[in-house]
């Protein structure tokens, strides 16, 4: 089984160690759709892209 959500201790640490930028980068790019890069929903649910419809990769 697929685990959700995000690993909040991993992500204060990378936080706290001033990773910041890279962390906000990683995140902007794990949530908008590749095919038009406009922003998605942080649900694992959706598999479609609800702005150009496009499936969305697993």
């Amino acid at each position: 089984m697929k685990e959700d959500g995000v690993d909040l201790r991993a992500n204060l640490a990378r936080i706290q160690a001033g990773n910041v930028d890279e962390w906000l980068e990683e995140s902007e790019e794990k949530y908008r759709c590749p095919n038009c890069n406009r922003p998605l929903p942080t649900s694992s649910f959706r598999k479609k892209c609800y702005h150009c419809g496009k499936e969305l990769p697993s």
